[in-house]
């Protein structure tokens, strides 16, 4: 039963995935009276998947896409990484100083 129950699951989001329709969206909603489907959500390539609701969060949320939807999260703290610039600094110490 459990395996059936997995293999339904499976092809459910199997069909979200491959519709061509799909392919470039930042969000996909699931609709499924089965709990189950937020454990295999993961396998979605969008940036937010809703399960039973849409349209659902807050500017805490970061949102944004995958592949030809965009790269990047806007809102939240991923949003901010998108203005923040890393930077590497090396420096020689004298040779006594070394440990």
């Amino acid at each position: 039963m459990l395996v059936s129950l997995l293999k339904e699951i499976t092809e459910d989001l199997g069909r979200f995935q491959t519709s061509p329709e799909r392919q470039t969206r930042p969000t996909t909603p699931v609709l499924s009276p089965r709990l189950e489907v937020r454990r295999n959500s993961n396998g979605i390539r969008t940036g937010t998947v809703y399960v039973n609701c849409y349209d659902v969060f807050d500017s805490n949320t970061p949102f944004g896409g995958f592949k030809d939807s965009g790269i990047g999260r806007e809102n939240g703290e991923l949003g901010l990484r998108n203005y923040l610039e890393h930077k590497t600094v090396i420096i020689k110490r004298p040779e006594d100083s070394m440990p």
